[in-house]
This record gives C-alpha cells, sequence and structure tokens, in this order.
C-alpha cells in the first residue's frame, strides 16, 4: 500500500514540474495631477501607453462630490479616492500661493 501511494504522489509531482511559470511586471505610475482638469489627459496617455496596475494620483483638486470623475478616467479601474477639499472648501475662496483666487 505504501509503495502505491509513493507512486501516486511522484506522478501527481511530475506534471507540476512541467508548468512553467512567467515572470510578470507589475506596472505602478504615481502621478501629481496639479487639479484635475490639468492632469486628467496626461492620465488618460499614460493608461493608453504603459498600461499600468496601479495608478496613485495626487493632488487632483476634487470635492467629495466631484471624486466620481476619477472614475471617468478609464473604465478598466477599480478607483478609491478620498479628499481634504471639503475642510477648504468651508474656509472660503481657495487662494493659491502666487495669489490665484480659485473657485
Amino acid at each position: 500500500m505504501a509503495a502505491a501511494q509513493s507512486r501516486s504522489t511522484q506522478s501527481s509531482s511530475s506534471a507540476h514540474d512541467d508548468t512553467v511559470i512567467q515572470p510578470s511586471k507589475l506596472i505602478v505610475i504615481s502621478y501629481n495631477m496639479h487639479g484635475y482638469n490639468q492632469g486628467a489627459e496626461t492620465v488618460r496617455d499614460l493608461i493608453r501607453t504603459l498600461h499600468p496596475d496601479v495608478i496613485a494620483l495626487q493632488e487632483h483638486w476634487l470635492t467629495p462630490a466631484n471624486l466620481v470623475k476619477l472614475d471617468q478616467l478609464s473604465d478598466d479601474y477599480f478607483v478609491f479616492a478620498t479628499s481634504a477639499m471639503s475642510e477648504c472648501i468651508v474656509q472660503g475662496p481657495l487662494i493659491d500661493p502666487l495669489g490665484v483666487l480659485e473657485l
């Protein structure tokens, strides 16, 4: 009985030896959008050319109500997003360090 078990183990393990696992690359992009409107087309270009697995976007400057715009960049990705803009909006008009008024 032990010999039969040994043979079956050997034959099943040899079937696994023929399996070839191809190495793959994980492509991760981190991109500072400098505002959604300025960076959206560049993000689309990066998706078309590099086909990244993960995209980390910073400084999209979207309010929580507008985070859905990130989902509209591509249908091929799951979007997880957060925004700190709600606190900024409560404080009044946004003024950048160069003195440009942003609404």
